[in-house]
């Protein structure tokens, strides 16, 4: 277990972390290649997190700004209010891409 507790926290060669609150959850979000002008959210399968996307955001992220981020409620994104709705879920998308706007 703590080989796994590692992984998820140790950022990729070139990957940026920044913390976007949205609704009561503090939502732990990477960054690959801050100065590209077209943005890609990269979304996963849930709940979870966005490790097994690393090799495709270092790929893409010569064309993109990519950004992944661990679910509410995973990892480094811990969810305070107990909402694990659908409509949450869409809220933190659109918190995200707001913030990249």
């Amino acid at each position: 277990m703590p080989l796994l507790l590692t992984a998820l926290v140790t950022p990729v060669l070139g990957q940026q972390n920044l913390k976007i609150e949205n609704s009561g959850t503090t939502l732990n979000v990477n960054i690959y290649n801050e100065e590209a002008e077209e943005t890609l959210i990269l979304l996963h399968g849930g709940p979870g997190t966005p490790i097994g996307m690393e090799e495709l955001a270092t790929f893409i992220k010569s064309e993109f700004r990519v950004i992944t981020f661990d679910q509410r409620g995973t990892a480094l994104s811990p969810c305070n209010n107990g909402d694990y709705s659908m409509e949450a879920y869409i809220s933190d998308i659109n918190r995200i891409a707001e913030h990249f706007l």
